[in-house]
């Protein structure tokens, strides 16, 4: 094949890898072609494959690195990668902002991008105080669809809808729920929303809090989620007067 034609090639295989959620194989590809697509419109499709693939693979800030190349910067297939990725980075705001403007195109997207298009758009409304905004949102997931991770991702965005609307018991069902299910990292993040409503609800012995707290810890490490859990360990420790640990 000519150039040209190798270009197309290759970006359309790249493409064909994500649409099949096969993100570190389009990745690859996109490396291999980028010599290739040096210029014009392929340049600019290659930027945006480039940065879907690898916001799917969980780098979410070179991600948004490449999203606001002035070649894809405003692009409505843009704003979809980006929700993603500010959601992913805790650009709530952004994210939700980029949401109400990338709504008129998810439709077209494969069943799983939009799926976590709405994930992403429900989680960054409910940061933002947009409960409204969170239920349309998450309406418009099939919860048949799901598997056992992204349900519970599902019912703990529902509980936390309760919570904001003040329905406590509501919200603590639903974080109950995942934890029977015991599907890590859903069990941490619900134990972790228990122990904090329950808290605010002024329910909450700070021993017994704190010991649920340190074991679940120990089960799960990653992100922003293990900070949080630490962050409240240790003022339930402090409020037990476990100095020694709290500091540790």
């Amino acid at each position: 094949a000519g150039d040209g034609e190798r270009a197309e090639a290759l970006l359309n295989l790249a493409q064909f890898y994500l649409a099949n959620e096969f993100s570190f194989e389009a990745l690859g590809i996109l490396d291999v072609a980028n010599d290739e697509l040096a210029s014009g419109e392929t340049a600019a499709k290659l930027m945006l494959a480039k940065a879907a693939s690898v916001t799917m693979t969980g780098r979410a800030r070179e991600a948004l690195q490449l999203l606001n190349e002035k070649t894809v910067a405003g692009e409505l297939d843009a704003l979809i990668w980006s929700v993603i990725a500010k959601q992913q980075t805790g650009d709530f705001d952004g994210a939700r902002t980029d949401a109400l403007s990338a709504e008129t195109i998810i439709l077209e997207y494969p069943d799983w991008v939009r799926r976590q298009f709405y994930f992403s758009g429900a989680e960054a409304a409910i940061e933002s105080d947009d409960a409204m905004l969170a239920i349309r949102y998450l309406s418009q997931l099939e919860t048949a669809g799901l598997n056992e991770e992204k349900l519970g991702k599902y019912i703990i965005l529902s509980g936390r809808i309760d919570q904001m609307q003040g329905r406590n018991d509501e919200a603590l069902d639903a974080y109950g729920q995942v934890i029977v299910a015991d599907n890590r990292p859903g069990r941490a993040e619900a134990v972790y929303r228990t122990l904090l409503l329950l808290r605010q609800m002024g329910r909450l012995n700070p021993i017994q809090g704190a010991n649920t707290l340190s074991v679940d810890l120990m089960l799960w490490r990653g992100g922003v989620l293990e900070a949080d859990m630490q962050q409240l360990l240790a003022e339930l420790y402090f409020e037990s007067n476990s100095h020694r640990e709290a500091f540790e």
